[in-house]
């Protein structure tokens, strides 16, 4: 008759670790098994059962520790969804190809410039201060810079006003002073404000390019400098200037 093997289960190698340690040592050390035993939903008892498992949490203190939206039936709206990846509020960017035909009527947008300089924290989104009414470049898209947020107007034949939707009142058209090359914000799209009609010029990859159409010659590509964060006018779109090439997204949705 073959003799059985060894039991190398956990209560075996508790045992004789317990038997070696003497009988005080033993008692603690039981003492301490017990405090380690977690329940769990369902006791396995395939391959492996002997060994030593990692503690488990419960299913319900898992979901209470770890996902806080979710309730038994395992539900969660998308603003939970967000929270417990981010922590905070913040932009959910959704995943909207970047396409010029996203500058039509109604729509809000963002543009960023495609610069190859980078500066510090890299700015490249256009963004309107209507409290001064400047216009700058931003590093991200956040209720902070409330003035990346775009929306698309018609100007007559085929071209295009942008709408700055920043929090803080103030003059909110984008306009391009050909004059002296500077861009900001005019409070209204009637004369002398005629560089805020703006032609859209589309690149093979999607992005494009914005002309302004002031009456006053000069130059007159909207060109973001990503290297210190301004906005200006440049005279072509050839380099040096890579910043009079934008990509446009519809904006991001705000999660509070």
């Amino acid at each position: 008759m073959k003799s059985q093997p060894p039991d190398l289960g956990v209560g075996a190698v508790h045992g004789r670790l317990a038997a070696k340690a003497g009988p005080t040592t033993a008692a603690q050390f039981g003492t301490a098994w017990q405090t380690k035993q977690v329940e769990q939903d369902t006791t396995y008892q395939g391959s492996g059962a002997d060994c030593p498992q990692l503690p488990l949490l419960r299913r319900a203190r898992f979901r209470q520790q770890f996902m806080p939206g979710v309730g038994r039936g395992g539900s969660m709206n998308r603003r939970d969804v967000i929270k417990m990846l981010t922590g905070s509020s913040l932009m959910l960017v959704l995943p909207v190809r970047a396409h010029a035909s996203l500058l039509k009527p109604g729509n809000s947008v963002s543009l960023r410039s495609l610069g190859k300089v980078r500066g510090p924290n890299y700015p490249n989104y256009l963004d309107g201060r209507t409290r001064d009414g400047s216009v700058g470049l931003a590093p991200k898209l956040t209720p902070k810079f409330s003035g990346t947020k775009w929306k698309v107007f018609t100007a007559g034949s085929g071209t295009i006003s942008l709408q700055c939707l920043g929090v803080v009142d103030g003059p909110r058209w984008l306009d391009g002073r050909t004059a002296n090359g500077s861009v900001g914000l005019a409070p209204n799209r009637n004369k002398p404000f005629t560089g805020t009609r703006w032609e859209v010029v589309e690149f093979e990859d999607g992005s494009v390019a914005l002309k302004c159409l002031g009456d006053i010659d000069g130059p007159r590509w909207l060109d973001g400098r990503t290297g210190d964060g301004t906005v200006g006018l440049a005279p072509t779109t050839n380099p040096p200037f890579t910043g009079t090439k934008w990509e446009v997204r519809s904006y991001p949705v705000p999660i509070d």
